[in-house]
């Protein structure tokens, strides 16, 4: 099985053929860095335990990891979220992908 999304990602990837698996996005150990947000384990767990049945490419289910905007204040438009909720299939190849955008 194979999960690689081409938009929304948080990170340089090469999208071509013949692209060894141990470059960037082809790793297991690849972690979202996203300056401006912390991870939020808090929100991570409640997202989990409130949507445990629930994935985007069902039958497979999914790893979550929700990011919390550091400055709350900068969110005065609308289309400033503070928190993002990324999604990463538990298939041998994937990646992390933006799955919402949302205001708490």
């Amino acid at each position: 099985m194979f999960y690689y999304p081409l938009f929304q990602i948080e990170f340089p990837v090469v999208c071509e053929p013949g692209v060894p698996l141990n470059e960037p996005g082809f790793t297991d150990n690849i972690q979202i860095i996203l300056p401006g947000w912390n991870y939020s384990e808090q929100l991570t767990n409640s997202w989990i335990e409130n949507n445990s049945n629930f994935s985007p490419v069902y039958p497979i289910r999914c790893n979550w990891m929700i990011y919390e905007k550091i400055n709350p204040l900068e969110a005065d438009q609308p289309s400033n979220r503070n928190i993002r909720v990324y999604v990463k299939p538990i298939v041998p190849i994937s990646i992390w992908s933006l799955y919402k955008e949302d205001n708490i």
